[in-house]
Parts: structure tokens; sequence; C-alpha cells
């Protein structure tokens, strides 16, 4: 058994089961895959997120929603992005007319039943009668909409299950009959003692109001919640995959329980920065560069998912809370937050803080936890958020509402202790003081800061061994780089403007024939390639970060972009922070520093001194000019790309990649297994000095290379030939022509 297979509950004589297998059966079929989510912003997110790494592995997928879902997800998309989604939006009918109050949820419940299998079956017969080429090979559905699996099953379809929680409550909902039958819970899910339930000594325990079908206040809601799940029973036992949004190292005792389970978790975007997440509001980017002006670890982000409901009292009180702590805060506001008008407390509210605070409908979370700004996220725990703060690292202050979000706040407070509960008083309301002392407390806790981090690394580390150890590859661009039809590169090329006599050591008169002349050149060869061959289309454009104009011009044709940095992670978070340095005076808006101080980024990376930031050219303030402003066009090109990679690995300069949002590190890039293969040389390389190396001993030859730019005068080329005569050992010099 292999140790992923083995982390993930699976044996070698499981391979039915494995993810390894779900996706080599994909892989043998004209990939088309079938994506339903249960109708809700904490359901459909997920499984967004998957379709979209799934469709990065060349396999189609075809999104289901109700219509009322459809259409708050269409119009949350940007314009732009509609239709160009690599993932085709499709939508049945739940039943109900479009004035139904879908927030009822036990009418919801018995039209999606009654109504929803049938349609479901009519969308596969449909698409599977209009293309025998592209066949519904899989359908993947959230478990609590199990009725796609059974109709798939039926109709001898592939069935793949994902539980939206996490594992410790899966574990507990398949182990409902077993406590029926204990007589610790009754048949209506009921508790039937005042005790604590525990399924291992490792799992935190549930109580009686905590179970994974708690609604406190609304047992109409609670019963639907206890049906859900024991359909969820029966409804994972027939699928061929039951795969959890999770990781193993996070919760490994339940994983353990559960029979077969396959962590494909944490499903982000963090490296897929142009995808949609699902969002049915459109997220107010703008929050991103408020951000960007606040000092790192400063700012509480506050945000409740899409379903709690604040009474009108609660919410004030949640405002004057943060306006007591005094620090900046980011506060998602829906339009449906409380059941009474806003508008009024909060013009009067935000006329209060002024900019110290902003308040948004909804953000791009993913990207706001990753901040560097962001110090605590005060939180519902749903799921979803409970899993995206763990990956970024960030300490939580709970404030759970129902259902599986209040046993995730045992997870976060006494299992993983990586935040601090909010308590209400006697009458059930959370107080101003409480907010205010528990942000206090949290912010100055360095244990459980530190608790945080280590989460962060453990899902990290998850990720990579799981692209290295269990194919799986969640880095969806290394996968992508691998799935070309052809083995071989073609090497084509296209003008740079300059006639062949100019001198292409000049950098400003390069450097503006190339913006100038290049991106409609680069234009007119993808659209040549497009139109030459149907089947062999260019799907993805990989550009070197300095002319990310390659990505301007790939954006505007619909096209995938991935961004590579050719340098260090380091230099790009410092690059990333310039707009920041400029505003602070520490550097003027050309890059030159105000004074000559150390330039920090964190403790943990070294500092810059004045003369050696990434665009420093000593003695040539021109060239200097210039590396600024390729530096500075980079922070543009960033957010247009779909991937930002790093030639680089995690583990050489990891505080550096903790700045950086989204970044995949794919290096080191090496052809030491691919000795066939060319490695891009300007020039012809040498081949005989390897036999001259293998004639001399162990660790005995000075190897001496400045690269394919650095220029000696003809004094400092000299003294170095002395330097190497007089040390006495054998040496390997490469010396270009134009070396000095």
């Amino acid at each position: 058994m292999t140790r992923a297979a083995a982390r993930d509950g699976v044996g070698a004589g499981e391979r039915e089961r494995g993810w390894g297998a779900m996706c080599w059966f994909l892989r043998q079929q004209q990939p088309h895959v079938l994506v339903i989510p249960f109708p809700a912003q904490g359901h459909v997110a997920p499984l967004m997120k998957l379709s979209h790494w799934i469709v990065d592995h060349g396999i189609e997928v075809t999104f289901v929603n109700t219509e009322f879902i459809h259409a708050k997800l269409t119009a949350s998309m940007p314009v732009k992005n509609e239709d160009k989604s690599p993932i085709r939006l499709v939508s049945i009918p739940d039943g109900l007319e479009p004035g139904d109050d879908r927030k009822d949820a036990l009418k919801l419940t018995e039209s999606i039943l009654k109504f929803m299998p049938g349609h479901f079956k009519d969308l596969i017969e449909k698409i599977n009668q209009s293309d025998d080429d592209n066949q519904i090979r899989c359908v993947i559905a959230d478990a609590t909409v199990g009725w796609a699996l059974e109709v798939a099953e039926k109709m001898g379809i592939k069935r793949a299950a994902l539980w939206p929680a996490g594992p410790g409550n899966l574990a507990f909902v398949l182990h409902i009959p077993k406590l029926i039958e204990d007589g610790i819970i009754d048949a209506e899910g009921i508790p039937i003692e005042n005790n604590l339930m525990w399924l291992s000594k490792e799992i935190p325990a549930w109580s009686n109001t905590e179970l994974p079908w708690s609604c406190p206040g609304d047992s109409k809601m609670q019963n639907i919640c206890f049906g859900y799940f024991l359909r969820v029973i029966h409804y994972v036992r027939p699928c061929n995959w039951l795969l959890c949004n999770s990781f193993y190292e996070l919760d490994s005792p339940a994983c353990d329980l559960i029979p077969g389970i396959i962590s494909v978790g944490p499903l982000l975007l963090g490296n897929q920065l142009g995808s949609h997440a699902g969002s049915f509001w459109p997220e107010d980017l703008t929050c991103l560069s408020w951000l960007d002006k606040h000092p790192v670890g400063s700012v509480i982000y506050v945000a409740f998912g899409s379903t709690p409901i604040h009474s009108q009292q609660q919410f004030e009180e949640l405002a004057l809370g943060l306006e007591l702590i005094g620090q900046p805060f980011l506060w998602v506001v829906r339009p449906d937050i409380t059941d009474d008008p806003l508008a009024e407390f909060l013009d009067g509210f935000k006329t209060k803080i002024d900019d110290r605070g902003m308040i948004v409908e909804w953000a791009p979370q993913e990207k706001v936890l990753a901040h560097p700004s962001t110090a605590c996220f005060l939180s519902h725990c749903g799921w979803n958020s409970t899993l995206e703060g763990v990956s970024m690292g960030v300490p939580f202050l709970c404030w759970p509402y129902f259902v599986d979000q209040l046993h995730n706040k045992s997870y976060i407070c006494d299992a993983w202790k990586i935040g601090l509960g909010l308590n209400p008083d006697e009458n059930g309301l959370i107080t101003r003081h409480e907010i205010k002392t528990k942000i206090e407390t949290l912010l100055s806790d360095d244990g459980i800061k530190t608790n945080a981090l280590k989460l962060k690394e453990m899902a990290k580390k998850s990720v990579i061994e799981d692209m290295q150890l269990h194919s799986r590859q969640k880095c969806i661009p290394v996968k992508m780089l691998l799935h070309w039809k052809k083995s071989s590169i073609g090497l084509v090329s296209i003008p740079d403007g300059l006639e062949p006599g100019d001198d292409r050591k000049d950098s400003i008169k390069l450097t503006e024939s190339v913006l100038k002349f290049m991106p409609a050149h680069f234009r007119d060869l993808i659209e040549k390639i497009n139109k030459s061959d149907d089947d062999d289309q260019i799907s993805c454009v990989i550009a070197d970060a300095t002319i990310g104009w390659a990505l301007e011009v790939a954006e505007k044709m619909g096209i995938k972009r991935a961004l590579v940095w050719p340098t260090g992670p380091g230099n790009l978070a410092l690059v990333l922070h310039t707009p920041k340095l400029i505003e602070d005076g520490i550097i003027d808006d050309k890059g030159t520093p105000i004074e000559n101080n150390l330039i920090w980024l964190s403790k943990e990376i070294p500092a810059w001194r004045s003369n050696e930031l990434l665009w420093s050219v000593p003695g040539d303030s021109k060239m200097q000019n210039d590396c600024f402003g390729y530096c500075f066009r980079v922070i543009h090109y960033v957010r247009l790309c779909n991937w930002l990679l790093c030639n680089s690995f995690y583990e050489l300069d990891s505080p550096a990649y903790d700045l950086i949002p989204g970044i995949i590190p794919v290096g080191p890039l090496l052809l030491g297994n691919q000795l066939g293969s060319h490695t891009g040389s300007f020039w012809p390389e040498d081949s005989t000095c390897l036999s001259w190396l293998d004639k001399q001993t162990v660790g005995s030859v000075i190897y001496v290379a400045f690269g394919s730019t650095s220029i000696h005068s003809q004094q400092q080329f000299e003294e170095l030939a002395l330097g190497l005569e007089l040390i006495g050992q054998p040496f390997l010099w490469v010396v270009r022509s134009d070396g000095n």
C-alpha cells in the first residue's frame, strides 16, 4: 500500500475506490462529468472549485444548478467571464414557482425530491443523445443531493459523492444508526440524555446542542437537516468514490473511521486567480486595494457566510464592538444579514468609523484571508470558511450559527487551538465588550498564532505530498503542463520591431519596440495556429512575468494564462509591495530609496539595502529606470493571470511565499533527468568539460560562471584570472565571448 493510499483509507486491492482510479477511469473515456450541488452557497462553492480543478485535467464539466441558483450565479459573474468560463453552466427546475419562498426549507426539500430527479435524468439523456462522442461518464454530486447518484446508478454512470463539510461530522452522521441502536439519540435525532457523545478519544466530543443537524431554536429546520443526513447514509453506499473537502492530516482519526474516503481538500482557488468561486453575490475587489494600505497583521476580517441572520440589536452590538476595538476591520454585510432595514444605521456607522473600516456586501474571501494585512477572522465557522482560514494560517474568533458550524468551533478552539469562542450573556446577546475583549485576547495570544501557522504548513505540505505520492496534483498547473497531446516543443518566432542591425543592448529602445510591436504579432500567431487546426487550439499561454503583455493578449482572446516569475520569491514579494513602499515614503515613484535604510518585509526575510533592490543597476540610472518600469508592470500582470508560478520550492523561502497570495512553486526547474533535451542556451554547450571533470578528484574543482549578462572590466577580468591561478586548484571557468 502506498503512503498516500494508506492515509486515504484505500488499500492496494481497493483501486476502484481510489482517487487515482477515478482519474484513471475518466482519462480512459471521452471525459465529460456532470456536477450537481445542493442549492446553497456553502455547497455550490466547493463543487465549483472542484470543477475548476477537474477542467484543468482536460475533463469537460457541466455544472447543474436549479434555475433560481443559476440566475444568482450568472448575475454575480463578471460580464467578461460569462462566456469564457471553462465550465458549462446549465439549470433544471426545482419545482417551485419563481415567487415561492425558497427559505421555506421543508417546502423546498419536498419539491426538490419530487421534481428534480426527473429533470436531472432528462438532462443527462438530452446531453447523451446530442453527441455520441461526448457522453456523461461520471456524476459528482453533493452528498445531500444523493438522489442524483441514484439516477446515475440506474443509467449505468459512475458516481462520486462529495461531502462538503468536515470528516468528523461525516463520521458522526454515518454512525447515526449505531447511536440510535445504543439509545444515545432517538429516531428523530434527539439526544436521550444530556451527555457528551464520543466517536473516539482523538475526536472532539459532541454536546447535545452541537450535533451536525442542530438548529438552536428551530425544531422544524432541525428535523429537515436530520432527514437529509439519514439519506446521506443511504447515498454514500452505492457511490464509486466518496470525496471530502479536507486533508487527512487535519483530522486523521475521523478519516480513519470512514472506509474508502478520499481527501481532496483543501479546495481553494488561490492558484486559479481568474476563476469564478461560485459566489451568489458579486465580489467587491476594491477591498483588496484597501487591504494593501494597511500594515501586516492589522485588519480584523468579519464574515458570516451566506446564511446567518442577526437581530437588529445583535447587528448593532457587533458594529459597536468593532468600533470599540480601535483597529481597522473589513466587514462583509450581506443585504439579508438582518430582517430589518440597515441603510440608515450603516450610513451613520460609516461616518463614525471613517476610513478605519470597510464594509462590503461580499468579498473574495480566499484572497482576503491570504492577504498579509489580515490579522484574524471573526467567522460563523462554516466548513468552507474554516478550511480557508486554516489554509491561510489565520486565527479565528468563533461565532457559529447552526449545524456543523457548532462542532467546527470545537475543533478550532479545543482540538487545533487556533481560535477563541464568543460567549453570549444571560439574554443570549454577544455584547460589544465581549467582542472587544476576545479580539484583544486573540491578537495577543502568540500560542494561537503559532498553532495557526503550523496548520497552514500542514495544509501546504499535504498538497505537495499528494502531488508527489498520490498523483492527484492539486497544484493544477503542474498537471496542466504535463497533459499535452504531443511530446515535442515547437519553436516559432515573431518580430521584436527592431531592424537586424539595431542595438538590442539599448534597453529603452528594445523595451519601447517590444511593447509597441510584439503584442499584435503575438495575437496574429495565436490566430494563425488556431485557424490551422480545430483540434489543436491554444488553450493556455505561459509567459515570463516581465512580458505580461502576452497575458493581456491571451485574456482578450479568452485563453487561460499562467505567469512565471523567473527569479526568487523574495524579490517578487518586494515587487508586489512597491506601492506600499512608495506610500510609506520608503522609495519614490522611480524606485529610488528616500533614505539609506534597510528595507524589511518581515523579520524572516533578509533585508534589502538601498543599492540591492531588484531593479538596482549600480552606475546606470537609465537602465535602473527601465528595470523599475518592468517591475511595476508586473504588479498589474499578476492580477491578470489564472496561475502565478515561481521557479523555486516552498521550503527554500517560505516566509516570502506566505506574502504572495496564490503563488505556486514549480521549481527547481532542472533538466537533470532529461539529458537529451535542449536547455534553451544561446551559446553551444561545450560537453568536453564533462570528460575533463571525470579526470579530476572528487570535490576538487572550482566552477566559475557569471551567466549571460555580467560584463567585467579588463582589469577585473585579469584580476579574477590571477586569483584562480593563485589558488592552485583545478577550475572550470565559463568565459563568454562578450564577457569583458
